[in-house]
């Protein structure tokens, strides 16, 4: 085992005296550790902003649903609906006593819901995710 690592010892000394181009290989080595570095920063910083992105779309469709329930909870005899908005639109169809709430964004995402109403026109139940 001291004969590798001697044999290491050696190779390393001969590379900082510049014997066999070995400033060259230890440049390349830096310049490849450097630029390693950066492109992981720039994967981190895309996988950072994607779940941001993502973060912001989910709550946005959360608010889309909202405004439905809000519109449910001012006016219970409301059929139907479609609101629209600049970054979405809100759709609501009333079955029985289930309103039935979908919320899609532009850029294709949407969430779901369903709100159930008793004969008062009280809400007595929310899914979300259905």
């Amino acid at each position: 085992m001291n004969g590798h690592f001697g044999q290491l010892r050696v190779w390393f000394k001969q590379l900082a005296k510049n014997e066999r181009g070995g400033i060259l290989f230890l440049t390349l080595l830096v310049l490849f550790a450097i630029c390693s570095f950066f492109l992981w920063l720039l994967y981190d910083y895309e996988r950072e902003r994607m779940y941001l992105d993502q973060q912001a779309n989910l709550l946005t469709l959360e608010n889309g649903l909202q405004v439905g329930l809000m519109q449910i909870a001012h006016d219970p005899e409301l059929e139907s609906g479609e609101w629209h908005y600049p970054s979405m639109t809100v759709n609501m169809k009333k079955m029985n006593n289930r309103y039935l709430l979908n919320a899609k964004l532009t850029n294709g995402s949407e969430r779901r819901a369903n709100v159930y109403i008793d004969n008062n026109g009280k809400i007595i139940r929310y899914e979300e995710g259905v």
